[in-house]
C-alpha cells in the first residue's frame, strides 16, 4: 500500500503540474515538443518516486499520464501516433541488446543442418499447424495458404529463447546457445524470404484486398451503403452526420467489430478519432450539399491524410486535386434519397458475365429490369460486344433512374458508387434499384443450342452451374 500510496502521489503532484505548464502555454509546446516534454517528464517522475521507494516509479509513471491526459485534453490522436513511435523505438532497441549477445560463431556451429531444419519449418510445420487451426472455419483456400506462408516471427521469440538460453546456463545444461542461434537463424530467414515476398504472394493468390472504408453522409442513402458493405464483409466506418433536414441516424449498427457507426460532426476531430480515421484507406463524403463535403474532405486529409478520398463535388467546385469527385452528380443522389423516403427501395445483385474463351460463345446475355429474380447464376462467357452491349444496358437504366449502382466486388477489391464504364466481366455489382423493378441478367442460346457438353464449365470454384436457360424477354 505504501507504494502504491507514494507512487499515486508522485505521478498526481506531478502530473497535475505539467497538465497545467502544457495547457497555459499550448501554443508554445506544440504537437512535436508536448510529446518531448510528457516524455521527459514521466521518465522524471518515475526516477524520482523510484529513488524514494523502490518499486512505485511505475504507479507514478500510469497516475502522471492520467492527471495529464485531463488537464492537459491531449488528442487521442496524438497519444496513439506517439506511442507508435516508442513501441517501434523500443522493439528495436530490444532487438539490438538481445542481438548483441549473439555470436556469429554459434550461428556457423550448428551448419547446414539449421538451415535445413528452417526450411521444414517454413514448408512442412508452419502449413501443418495452419491447416489444423483453420479446420471448420470460413478461410478460403488462398487465404489459408498466405497465412501458411507468412511466418509472423520476431521479438516474442527472441526474447523467450534468450531467456530460455540464460536459464539453462544458470543450471548447467548445454545447448541453450545452440536454442538461441537457432531462434535468430529462423528470424533472419523468414523475415528476409517471406517478409520481402509477402505482398508478391497477396499478389499471386489475388488477395490484395480493400482496406477499411469510412462515409461521411447524412442521408439514408449513405446509410444504406454502409449497411450494405457490412454485409459483405467490409470494414467500415459510418460517420452520421447532423442534417437539420435529413433523417438521422435511427441506431448504431454494429454487425462486427470492423463496422460500426457514430453519430456526430464529421469536423470534430474526437468524433473522426473515434471512428478510426486514422486507420482508413478510403473516405467517401456523401451528403447532399457540394460545398459541405468539400469541407468535410479537405478537413480529413488534412487531419487524418487517408490514401484516397471520393466526394460528391460540383464540376467547378475548385476543391484539392487529393479529392476524386464522385460518379454520380449530387442532383441525382438527391433524387435517390428522394426515392428512398417515399418507395420501397432494395438491392439488386447482378453478376456480370465472364468473356468467352471460345471464338464464337454459346449464349448471349441482356438485362431484364422486369425479371422475376434479382440474381441469375452466370454462365461461361459471352463476346466483349456483347457484354458491350450489356454495359450500355445498364447505363440506359441508370439514366433513367431504375437502377443506382452502389458496390462493385472484384475478387478481393471493392469499389464504392463506381460509373458503368469502370466495369468489367466477372464484376459482381449491387444496385439500389426501385420497389417497382426487378433488375436480373439473363442468357439466351445463340443458334444453333448447343449440346450439354459444348461449353465446358467455368474452373472457378465460385461459379455455380449452370442452369435452365430462360426464354428471352418479349
Amino acid at each position: 500500500l505504501a507504494t502504491l500510496a507514494l507512487g499515486a502521489a508522485v505521478g498526481g503532484i506531478g502530473g497535475g503540474a505539467i497538465g497545467l505548464l502544457l495547457r497555459k502555454y499550448r501554443t508554445f509546446f506544440g504537437e512535436e515538443l508536448t510529446n518531448c516534454v510528457v516524455l521527459a517528464s514521466a521518465l522524471g517522475l518515475y526516477a524520482l518516486s523510484q529513488s524514494v521507494l523502490s518499486e512505485s516509479g511505475l504507479m507514478a509513471a500510469v497516475t502522471a499520464g492520467l492527471v495529464v491526459r485531463q488537464i492537459a485534453e491531449i488528442k487521442e490522436r496524438q497519444v496513439r501516433r506517439f506511442q507508435g513511435q516508442l513501441v517501434t523505438l523500443a522493439i528495436s532497441v530490444l532487438f539490438v541488446l538481445l542481438t548483441a549477445n549473439l555470436s556469429l560463431g554459434s550461428i556457423r556451429l550448428l551448419g547446414w543442418g539449421a538451415v535445413a531444419t528452417v526450411a521444414v519449418l517454413i514448408v512442412v510445420v508452419r502449413p501443418l499447424s495452419v491447416w489444423m487451426c483453420t479446420l471448420g472455419s470460413d478461410f478460403s483456400w488462398r487465404e489459408k495458404v498466405f497465412v501458411a506462408w507468412l511466418a509472423p516471427r520476431g521479438i516474442v521469440a527472441a526474447s523467450v529463447s534468450s531467456l530460455f538460453a540464460l536459464v539453462l546456463a544458470e543450471h548447467n545444461i548445454t545447448g541453450g546457445e545452440a536454442v538461441k542461434a537457432l531462434v535468430f537463424l529462423t528470424i533472419a530467414i523468414t523475415v528476409v524470404i517471406q517478409g520481402l515476398s509477402a505482398g508478391a504472394v497477396a499478389g499471386l493468390l489475388d488477395l490484395e484486398g480493400s482496406g477499411a472504408i469510412a462515409i461521411v453522409s447524412d442521408r439514408e442513402l449513405g446509410f444504406q451503403l454502409a449497411r450494405l458493405l457490412c454485409e459483405l464483409k467490409q470494414p467500415v466506418s459510418l460517420i452520421a452526420h447532423p442534417s437539420a433536414s435529413g433523417p438521422a441516424l435511427s441506431a448504431p449498427f454494429q454487425m462486427s467489430e470492423e463496422c460500426h457507426a457514430i453519430a456526430g460532426s464529421a469536423l470534430d476531430e474526437s468524433i473522426l478519432t473515434r471512428a478510426r480515421l486514422d486507420r482508413v484507406e478510403r473516405l467517401v463524403v456523401l451528403t447532399l450539399s457540394a460545398d459541405l463535403n468539400r469541407a468535410i474532405a479537405e478537413f480529413i486529409l488534412t487531419t487524418f491524410k487517408p490514401p484516397q478520398a471520393i466526394a460528391a463535388l460540383l464540376p467547378a467546385s475548385g476543391a484539392s486535386e487529393r479529392i476524386q469527385p464522385l460518379s454520380w452528380s449530387t442532383a441525382k443522389l438527391e433524387g435517390w434519397e428522394g426515392y428512398v423516403e417515399s418507395e420501397s427501395t432494395r438491392i439488386a445483385a447482378l453478376h456480370l458475365p465472364q468473356l468467352s474463351t471460345k471464338a464464337s460463345p454459346a449464349y448471349a446475355t441482356y438485362l431484364d429490369l422486369d425479371a422475376s429474380a434479382s440474381l441469375r447464376p452466370p454462365l461461361p462467357g459471352v463476346s466483349p460486344t456483347n457484354f458491350t452491349e450489356l454495359t450500355a444496358q445498364l447505363a440506359e437504366a441508370v439514366g433513367s433512374d431504375r437502377l443506382l449502382p452502389l458496390v462493385v466486388r472484384r475478387q478481393q477489391r471493392v469499389l464504392v458508387m463506381p460509373a458503368i464504364a469502370e466495369l468489367q466481366p466477372g464484376d459482381r455489382l449491387y444496385c439500389l434499384e426501385r420497389e417497382w423493378s426487378a433488375a436480373a441478367i439473363c442468357y439466351r442460346p445463340i443458334a444453333p443450342i448447343p449440346s450439354a457438353t459444348a461449353e465446358p464449365t467455368d474452373p472457378s470454384p465460385d461459379t455455380p452451374p449452370p442452369f435452365p436457360v430462360p426464354a428471352p424477354a418479349s
